[in-house]
């Protein structure tokens, strides 16, 4: 259940008549008399009251996201990125309500995506919940191609880091294909893949065959990263309902490190490929981000974000 767009615009002019924006290492923010358009805080939610039929949620996430707030379709999201590409509202597909980000690869290009920064940093101890749903059309290509002379085909595609995405990086994602079309073997591909990026062991398979990302229709992509200075560290992800894995050693942190941005995408080695019939955008809606433990629980027992709620 979406709030509505007047109950949003209340809250946005409500944060910047005051709101402060987030310090890097997470403690009280510095009020500077207003949040920066690219900060999560501004649009951070409580937790909508749920439908009879779904569980009633015991928890507030930091981040929630659900793009209702009147842009018309076309106007930049307003992310940040390092080497990111173009997201901007769009009517065409939207999970709940009548709007969603549309997210553009280019072909040829390595950057895609964007990310913002969360209100408070989450240092080691704890664990953070990062959903959203996406909308993938059945045309979508994640090949990859050779542009940059490093085309091994990881595309960084669910990300989370320190502020301003500075620093090592936590990534999940599919393991693409090299220079396939539309209507060719192995175009959709399988696998997903937990990427550390110098966070513990390099990477982690989760996935090799019976997993690839879900076609025309809205999903749900979670990851759970349990943030610690040693072994102990771990990373969970679940697609819908579905729990896929989880990397235990992954996401080992250094004593001063705090998660502080979530993002889609980042930097494509080799770059897009995108010829023919195939096409390059997909939507993504209804992000949530937590570090409060949610009170849903999957099929095994383990706390994450049901899908059927916010």
């Amino acid at each position: 259940m979406k709030t509505s767009i007047a109950f949003i615009a209340a809250i946005c002019a409500a944060c910047s008549s005051g709101a402060a924006t987030p310090s890097k290492d997470g403690g009280p923010p510095a009020p500077d008399g207003g949040s920066p358009a690219n900060d999560a805080s501004q649009a951070v939610d409580a937790a909508p009251t749920p439908d009879a039929d779904v569980p009633v949620t015991t928890y507030t996430p930091m981040v929630h996201l659900d793009f209702e707030d009147g842009k018309p379709p076309g106007t930049d999201a307003g992310w940040l990125s390092t080497t990111g590409g173009p997201m901007s509202y769009d009517d065409a597909h939207a999970r709940s309500g009548k709007s969603s980000i549309q997210v553009l690869m280019r072909d040829q290009k390595n950057g895609y995506g964007g990310y913002l920064n969360m209100p408070t940093a989450v240092k080691p101890g704890s664990t953070v919940w990062y959903r959203v749903y996406l909308y993938m059309p059945s045309t979508l290509s994640l090949s990859y191609g050779d542009v940059s002379g490093d085309g091994f085909g990881w595309n960084k595609f669910l990300v989370m880091a320190e502020y301003q995405h500075d620093g090592s990086r936590m990534y999940i994602q599919p393991r693409s294909s090299y220079e396939v079309d539309y209507g060719q073997p192995n175009f959709i591909g399988t696998g997903l893949y937990v990427n550390h990026d110098g966070l513990g062991d390099s990477y982690c398979q989760l996935e090799q065959d019976s997993y690839a990302f879900p076609r025309d229709r809205w999903f749900a992509l979670q990851m759970a990263w349990k943030v610690e200075t040693d072994a102990t560290a771990s990373v969970r992800v679940w697609s819908d309902a579905t729990f896929v894995g989880e990397c235990v050693g992954a996401g080992v942190v250094p004593s001063d490190y705090a998660v502080q941005s979530f993002g889609i995408g980042d930097y494509w080695n080799g770059g897009a490929w995108i010829k023919n019939a195939s096409t390059g955008s997909f939507w993504i809606d209804d992000i949530v981000v937590t570090v409060d433990p949610p009170n849903t629980l999957d099929d095994g027992g383990r706390p994450f974000i049901d899908p059927r709620n916010f």
